[in-house]
């Protein structure tokens, strides 16, 4: 199977060329080609990735792959440049996060399911082992009443602000509570809980900066009021993952 890359901003592109190309981690596996943001990108990457061919245009790959892998640092620049290729029907991996905008991935997947070209896109992060053995805690635990997640999140990134490493937090944080008897995560959200749920996003990412503590405050305290009419004292916190 040979491999195309479309972005070479990211660490990523090099990281994924080493992994095929220089220790072969899968059999039959290589990535073949590159397109960089710009030339000097596009050699770094190729170089410590050993990808044979710098392609000037992301198309030039079209005919030559059996899949696609987009990974710019921006999700603004995510699903155009594979759209093409989704049209071909060759499988797509979307590095995270998938989009920028949830209209645009909706379309982006309402075309990928009509050409039926296999897509995905997550976080690495929820195959670390450490990660899964707090996911089987939290499984093991009975009913989760409350649960939080924290990492890096910057609300003024260059690269989407929120969404740039947010979807690390918010994606760990499905895979682990969801498998629990939390109510809310076991039925679609009312439209309500949404805009709380949004909120208390919000006010979490914003806890790193002083000046910005009482959005955290806040935050927690409409978590609690999503939480609370299932009552919060029964179980006992579960602890563990990093």
């Amino acid at each position: 199977m040979k491999i195309g890359i479309i972005g070479a901003e990211n660490s990523h592109t090099a990281a994924i060329g080493e992994l095929l190309n220089i220790r072969k981690k899968i059999k039959g596996v290589s990535v073949d080609y590159v397109w960089g943001e710009t030339d000097r990108l596009a050699k770094i990457a190729a170089r410590q990735g050993r990808i044979a061919h710098i392609v000037k245009h992301p198309r030039e790959m079209l005919d030559k792959v059996d899949a696609v892998i987009v990974d710019h640092r921006h999700a603004r620049y995510h699903l155009k440049p594979v759209l093409a290729f989704v049209k071909r029907g060759i499988p797509t991996f979307v590095d995270k996060p998938f989009c920028y905008r949830a209209a645009e991935g909706k379309e982006f997947l309402r075309i990928a399911r009509k050409h039926k070209t296999p897509v995905t896109s997550f976080s690495a992060l929820v195959y670390q082992r450490s990660f899964l053995r707090f996911a089987e805690k939290v499984k093991q635990a009975g009913r989760v009443l409350a649960g939080a997640m924290y990492g890096p999140c910057d609300i003024n990134d260059k690269h989407g602000g929120v969404f740039f490493y947010g979807i690390h937090l918010v994606e760990m944080a499905v895979i682990a509570f969801a498998a629990a008897n939390i109510g809310f995560l076991r039925r679609p959200l009312a439209l309500w809980e949404r805009g709380l749920l949004l909120a208390v996003a919000v006010g979490m990412a914003s806890h790193l900066m002083l000046y910005r503590l009482p959005s955290f405050i806040i935050g927690i305290g409409i978590f609690m009021l999503v939480l609370r009419p299932r009552g919060f004292a029964e179980n006992a916190p579960v602890e563990g993952g990093n």
